[in-house]
């Protein structure tokens, strides 16, 4: 059996959106990650397809830049909470034995906006813009 020394090339594993698998994906798209900045809270980092996910819950088409105005903040948050309270019931679902075994684990979506969600209270109380992209 081989032994692994550190680097995951060597061990022949391909980490997508590094200079292992190049610029991009193994699925050949761009590896695309957003920073979300405001002044009123820390930058937010998010990967492409949770990024997409999170702007067309908001309303917004995918893209590289953008910038949600201080005077949306509000609407957005609220239209964050509702898409939280949809996905609830199927959330609250236990996964049976057999589940836990042979699917991998999923991010809640309540998880995955909560930070996004924080940004926009902060931004909304400090009327601060939140942009990405720039």
């Amino acid at each position: 059996m081989a032994q692994f020394n550190g680097d995951p090339g060597a061990a022949g594993l391909l980490i997508p959106g590094t200079m292992r698998d190049g610029p991009f994906g193994q699925s050949g798209e761009a590896f695309v990650i957003y920073t979300f900045k405001s002044d009123a809270a820390g930058d937010l980092i998010m990967l492409g397809a949770n990024g997409d996910q999170l702007l067309q819950m908001l309303g917004r088409e995918p893209a590289p830049k953008g910038i949600f105005e201080a005077h949306a903040l509000p609407s957005l948050m609220q239209r964050l909470e509702a898409a939280v309270a949809d996905e609830a019931p199927s959330a609250a679902q236990a996964p049976g034995a057999d589940d836990a075994v042979n699917k991998p684990a999923t991010v809640a979506l309540r998880a995955r906006v909560w930070p996004m969600v924080e940004m926009l209270r902060l931004a909304d109380k400090a009327g601060k813009p939140i942009v990405w992209g720039v």
